[in-house]
């Protein structure tokens, strides 16, 4: 997967106006796009959102690595891949978790660093089936 963060406004100005309401009243600086399909298909079975997430993960850690950009401290993320894909949440929600424990807590070596394909394999259907 990959994903893109892009400025939620135009950075030469000053922050917008927005409605207290909506995010305590801070201003949302990014949109981080990150698709979980090329097009419209059902992904239910699949570890996209896995991938998904996975990729705004990285991308999120590349924008933090520059000395320039204002630092994301935390993103909001919908179930990816549950609406138009159909993704189960509770499938959706596992495989988010299985991101995160990977590529920010440094856990499940066997996906950044597998001894074979069966392994990836065995974890495809793990993460797609549950």
């Amino acid at each position: 997967g990959q994903a893109i963060i892009i400025p939620a406004y135009d950075p030469s100005k000053q922050t917008p106006d927005i409605e207290p309401d909506y995010n305590e009243g801070v201003a949302i600086k990014y949109l981080i796009s990150a698709p979980t399909m090329r097009v419209p298909a059902i992904v239910s079975d699949t570890v996209n959102a896995y991938l998904a997430f996975r990729a705004v993960i990285l991308a999120v850690k590349k924008h933090n690595s520059s000395k320039t950009l204002p630092y994301i401290r935390s993103v909001l993320v919908p179930g990816l891949g549950t609406a138009v894909g159909k993704m189960p949440k509770k499938r959706c929600a596992f495989q988010m978790l299985q991101a995160y424990e990977t590529f920010e807590k440094s856990k499940h070596k066997f996906r950044t660093h597998p001894d074979s394909l069966c392994v990836v394999d065995d974890d495809d259907y793990k993460m797609s089936s549950v």
